[in-house]
């Protein structure tokens, strides 16, 4: 069967080509074809062609999982009412191995302990910074209504000392609570995808997510960077609420195969698992984010006192140096929290990686494991230098007349084929060499690898299909993310 629209005929340049009125072969919507369609051609609209790779990749499925429509969870073979056909029992199957759940392991002392510890120091963080707080404010009260200035000196004199004192400390109060009122930060696009979308994908993951005995997320999010996540949906409900959100890197999809692809499913669902584990990270996020937008991020006040340095007037670069010397003391002295907490959280989460390395261990197994870990920093490697080239180009010949990719997933993946021998070095000595410090949210990717080896797991599900048989419209997802994320340069700068 011929599958013909009017976006895949090529428009001659000297020639306007015929149009042709047609309908589609399965639902007779009518049709505009540029140029004469072949005798016998079964032309077929673009929605129909999407329905029918869904229906192939669906046939690929075979039935050896059912999901529920009410419980989003797999029905295991044994509760089917309807046999399946030879025609799919011949076929090979994408879920063949996901049929059957893991067996609860059991919790780690090591990431028992480290989660407790944490739990405990991290507490002391917030109260040591309240205590500052409190103590300056109540330096103020007891500043506000002293007389020992007007005891002391001429009124003349002590007025103004008095005055410069109560700014001094309330501004220096307001700027320990800036993280308040300061305005949030910019968050990545990202898109969520609709079941009716991606349906394929949907129930991979449930089926994943039914193996190794992790809820099921609420929501799947792509993004155009080489990575993949699980977090609450923003805000203390999505918390609550067990609101669970995996985020997926269009580039993996068009870069892995299915048992590449299912590890990482499979140590994203794990973080789901993790119950208190994940929820205590977030709480350690939160609380070091804090002091890092106290310590290191710059908003628009300091925007403000940096345009009112250059000022022709005295009194205002007076003003201006003195608000930025009191800010430059707050960082200095809550450095230390920022530094404390970015330890704790980045003890905590090599901790937990560990725990979700497992759940792919079983899974796929260590040498799937290995090649994820090499596929991840190809792709990783690969983004920069695209992302680079594409940023280097564009402001060279400026935005608007430069020509953006309109595939950036795709053209990721084509330049991981192309990766020279020296980045192929970089890889290597990452997974293999390179050594975890105190201060990395992962650990190294030989120190995974050793503690997946160890664990003596061969896993359960192999398959060499590649992963976009998951997303029949991948194309046209990646098109419209890319197009949307390259329509201002400020989307990557």
């Amino acid at each position: 069967m011929n599958y013909v629209s009017g976006r895949d005929q090529t428009k001659s340049s000297t020639v306007e080509p015929v149009k042709t009125r047609a309908c589609c072969h399965r639902c007779s919507r009518k049709l505009i074809i540029h140029g004469t369609p072949r005798s016998g051609a079964k032309l077929v609209c673009r929605t129909c062609r999407q329905k029918a790779e869904e229906e192939a990749a669906f046939k690929m499925l075979g039935e050896t999982q059912v999901i529920s429509a009410s419980k989003t969870q797999p029905i295991p073979i044994a509760f089917r009412k309807t046999r399946p056909s030879k025609k799919a029992v011949r076929s090979q199957s994408l879920i063949k191995g996901l049929e059957k759940p893991f067996p609860k392991a059991k919790t780690r002392r090591r990431y028992l302990g480290t989660t407790i510890f944490v739990a405990m120091t991290m507490t002391l963080l917030p109260l040591i910074y309240v205590s500052m707080v409190s103590t300056i404010g109540y330096g103020l009260y007891r500043l506000a209504i002293s007389k020992y200035l007007f005891e002391m000196l001429p009124v003349t004199l002590a007025l103004p000392v008095y005055l410069t004192s109560i700014l001094i400390v309330t501004s220096l109060i307001a700027l320990m609570l800036k993280p308040i009122w300061a305005p949030p930060s910019r968050r990545k696009r990202q898109r969520a995808l609709r079941p009716d979308q991606a349906p394929v994908l949907f129930r991979f993951v449930h089926s994943i997510a039914h193996v190794v005995n992790a809820p099921v997320p609420k929501s799947i999010h792509v993004v155009l960077e080489p990575n993949a996540a699980a977090h609450f949906r923003g805000g203390a409900k999505g918390f609550r609420e067990n609101d669970l959100i995996l985020t997926i890197g269009l580039p993996l999809l068009s870069t892995m195969n299915l048992s590449q692809f299912a590890g990482i499913i499979a140590h994203e669902l794990g973080h789901f698992s993790q119950g208190g584990g994940m929820r205590l990270r977030c709480m350690v996020i939160a609380i070091h984010n804090w002091f890092a937008k106290m310590v290191l991020e710059r908003d628009a006040f300091d925007d403000e006192l940096n345009e009112m340095v250059q000022s022709d007037t005295y009194l205002m670069r007076t003003a201006a140096r003195f608000f930025l010397t009191l800010t430059w003391l707050v960082r200095i002295q809550f450095w230390f929290l920022m530094i404390s907490s970015k330890a704790l959280y980045c003890l905590l989460s090599r901790q937990l990686e560990f725990d979700a390395d497992s759940y792919e261990a079983r899974l796929v197994g260590p040498e799937v494991f290995e090649e994820s870990l090499k596929a991840m920093n190809k792709l990783q490697l690969s983004f920069e230098a695209v992302l680079n080239e594409i940023l280097r180009e564009a402001s060279r010949a400026r935005s608007t007349t430069y020509e953006f990719p309109e595939n950036l997933p795709r053209l990721v993946t084509e330049h991981t084929k192309r990766m020279s021998p020296d980045l192929m070095e970089i890889v290597n000595h990452v997974v293999y060499e390179k050594q975890t410090s105190w201060l990395d949210s992962h650990p190294s990717d030989g120190e995974r690898l050793e503690a997946v080896c160890n664990l003596g797991f061969d896993g359960q599900y192999k398959n060499s299909y590649p992963a976009t048989v998951l997303v029949p419209n991948f194309d046209s997802i990646a098109k419209k993310m890319t197009g949307k994320s390259f329509t201002s340069l400020s989307a990557w700068l």
